[in-house]
């Protein structure tokens, strides 16, 4: 979902899907680019996969509906694909030798955003890698690919007992950026908490 130049009227490529993985396309649709993440080309094996991965990915997106910074959900065109919102950012990384009050209002509204995704019962999991932070040229943070998140209904067994451990590896994931790109700002209790939850995280096979 970065903003590399793309023909207007061109399909392209953001990844191309091997084996059971999905195809990642920029698109034109209706004077604006979308994003549509389809596995209608994988084998019956991967479409079968598929058509579960888009389910749970589109009822996360459908839940976060109402949340900035999260790409608008834009809708199914079938059981094997579904639309986003291109969001034109680059990664959070890119931002490590800016001026401090940039670094720093960044760092302010990834921390809104993640405590957001949280009270919707939300944990994104994957977002120590640096293409689902998106910063647009507005200084507005994005966080996007849900493909690997998981929703807890509140009240569930996994509410009380999953999601509260789980939330600290978003939580890490904070920090791990923090530290990265404004370390003199790292408190010695977030760098102990810091070390904590890295040695839960080692346990979360999805990590």
């Amino acid at each position: 979902m970065k903003s590399d130049p793309v023909d207007p009227q061109t399909p392209k490529y953001l990844i191309e899907g091997r084996g059971i993985k999905a195809d990642l396309l920029l698109v034109p649709r209706d004077g604006r680019l979308v994003v549509v993440k389809d596995y209608g080309k994988r084998g019956w094996l991967g479409r079968m996969l598929g058509r579960f991965h888009v389910a749970r990915e589109a009822r996360i997106y459908r839940i976060l509906q109402e949340v900035r910074g999260v790409p608008s959900f834009l809708g199914s065109r079938d059981r094997e694909s579904f639309t986003v919102a291109h969001v034109p950012g680059r990664p959070i990384d890119q931002y490590q030798h800016h001026k401090q009050e940039v670094v720093e209002k960044i760092l302010e509204e990834l921390e809104r955003l993640i405590d957001e995704i949280h009270r919707k019962g939300i944990t994104h999991l994957d977002l120590r890698r640096r293409d689902n932070i998106l910063v647009d040229e507005n200084g507005q943070v994005h966080i996007i690919d849900f493909a690997g998140s998981l929703h807890f209904r509140p009240g569930s067994l996994g509410d009380w007992w999953l999601f509260p451990l789980l939330k600290k590896i978003d939580e890490s994931a904070f920090l791990k950026w923090k530290q990265r790109l404004a370390p003199a700002s790292m408190s010695r209790k977030e760098l102990s908490r810091l070390r904590r939850i890295s040695l839960l995280r080692r346990l979360w096979f999805f990590n």
